[in-house]
Parts: structure tokens; C-alpha cells; sequence
């Protein structure tokens, strides 16, 4: 038998991008713990790296899995923490238009 590797990444990217929102849903991981996340972004460039050297080797197929479960991890965290993983683009308040004063 043979395995499609393209559908075993697949497979491992969307478990895992689906874990950390279960954890949040089910109470076993704190979002506010997440806030860590956003400065983890090296490790997505260190995966590509680890799998681009991998490629040519016998392990081609687990740089393959590692790129994805890193990048399915790190994404699922975004979903999970509500989107402040992305540096919370709203600009806080939200309640005064610009250039209006309240009082």
C-alpha cells in the first residue's frame, strides 16, 4: 500500500489546527495563555528550513509532516485566542469615530 503524503500533511495541518480550539472550548487551556503565541512566529521559518533540508533524505516525508504540523498548530492558536494572535487589528476603543471628542 502505498501513502499519499500530500493527504497525510493535509490530515496532520487540520488536526492540528483544530486542536487548541477544542482545548479552549473545553476548558483544559486558557486563551489568555495563548498571548505567547504571536512572538513563536520564527518557528514557522525554522520548520520550512527543517523540511527544505530534509527533502532530498529518507525523512523527506517527516520534514513534510513537521512543516504542516507546525504551521497548523500556530494557526489553530489564532483561532483559538480570537484573533489577537494577528496584533488585534481594531485599534481598541471602537465606540468614538476619529477626530470626534465625547466631550
Amino acid at each position: 500500500m502505498r501513502v499519499d503524503h500530500r493527504l497525510l500533511r493535509a490530515g496532520v495541518f487540520l488536526v492540528l489546527l483544530g486542536v487548541p480550539a477544542l482545548l479552549v472550548q473545553l476548558d483544559a487551556l486558557d486563551p489568555d495563555a495563548l498571548g505567547i503565541a504571536p512572538r513563536l512566529w520564527p518557528v514557522i521559518l525554522i520548520a520550512i528550513g527543517v523540511g527544505l533540508l530534509l527533502r532530498l533524505t529518507p525523512l523527506a516525508s517527516l520534514g513534510g509532516i513537521l512543516v504542516a504540523a507546525t504551521l497548523g498548530l500556530l494557526a489553530g492558536t489564532a483561532i483559538a485566542s480570537g484573533g489577537s494572535f494577528l496584533g488585534g487589528c481594531s485599534g481598541g476603543g471602537g465606540d468614538q469615530i476619529a477626530g470626534t471628542s465625547t466631550d
